[in-house]
């Protein structure tokens, strides 16, 4: 005798037998959530935080912190700062955009993710279970 449960749990398994790490958030028996996976806004947030904090770290330390040509370092006056300095000041000026960027890429991706998983709810709705495995057999 087969539980709701029982044929939920089979599915469950025979998606992570089948690599499926990110599998839409679909209201359980329960009415809990099943997780979803975080990788798609760890890549976009490492793209734009990340790899920009640790070139501007990389190059600060790794660009000498005099100029060249003998000029004086520093800002006005005819002086220009030296590279390692230049970047750090680079990095403070694309500290805010690329944080909101950051954050409308989150956006994005949370928004085409729901509407997939809407998508996906609707066409569910509307199908019939052919695999007799997903029909309760006490009905």
């Amino acid at each position: 005798m087969r539980t709701l449960g029982v044929v939920d749990a089979r599915r469950k398994s025979a998606a992570l037998r089948r690599g499926d790490d990110a599998r839409p958030a679909v209201m359980g028996e329960g009415g809990g959530v099943e997780p979803r996976s975080v990788r798609p806004y760890i890549v976009a947030l490492g793209l734009l935080w990340i790899v920009p904090a640790v070139l501007v770290l990389v190059l600060h330390l790794t660009l000498p912190d005099y100029n060249a040509s003998g000029q004086c370092t520093g800002l006005g006056f005819g002086c220009a700062p030296a590279p390692s300095d230049a970047v750090l000041f680079l990095g403070y000026l694309a500290a805010l955009p690329l944080f909101l960027l950051g954050m409308v890429a989150c956006l994005v991706i949370a928004v085409v993710r729901g509407r997939r998983d809407r998508r996906a709810a609707g066409r569910d709705e509307g199908r019939t279970a052919h695999d007799p495995a997903d029909v309760d057999p006490q009905v």
